[in-house]
């Protein structure tokens, strides 16, 4: 599964207007995300676990109500609550990969760092960090400027 960033995905018919995060946003990226389309009426825990993602980031991150989401994915408002209260709770207890793809997203839709940009910030550092000994080693930096390089 290879997980899309916001930025890979094409905003279109205003999905996320003005930082809002829309129903038909959040079923386009769980689709891409997963590979196949989370409406489409099937019983295996492939296709209900990430459905019940779906459920409960779009009541996290919306002001949609339950029979909203149902009318949304063609189910009715029970089977969405069921979802929220069971079946997501089973994907993100005995599933390790949609319990960090939840996490993951949701800290990436509320502006947090992920533990992939925190990576990415590291090895930038370290790779800052690395340039710096290496001058020092070449003799263009004295310790002197090395101090106030680094520690100022």
């Amino acid at each position: 599964m290879e997980v899309a960033s916001l930025k890979d995905i094409k905003v279109k018919d205003a999905e996320v207007v003005q930082n809002e995060i829309t129903m038909k946003f959040l079923k386009k990226r769980i689709d891409k995300d997963f590979g196949y389309n989370i409406a489409k009426r099937c019983n295996k825990r492939t296709h209900t676990y990430p459905r019940a993602l779906f459920y409960r980031l779009v009541r996290d991150f919306t002001e949609h109500s339950l029979w909203e989401i149902a009318d949304f994915i063609g189910v009715t408002h029970a089977t969405v609550l069921n979802g929220i209260n069971v079946t997501f709770h089973d994907a993100t207890t005995y599933e390790r990969r949609h319990s960090n793809y939840y996490k993951n997203l949701k800290a990436e839709l509320e502006g947090m760092p992920t533990v992939e940009n925190r990576l990415h910030d590291a090895l930038i550092t370290i790779q800052e960090l690395q340039h710096v000994l290496d001058s020092y080693r070449k003799g263009e930096l004295k310790l002197n400027n090395l101090k106030e390089c680094c520690w100022s």
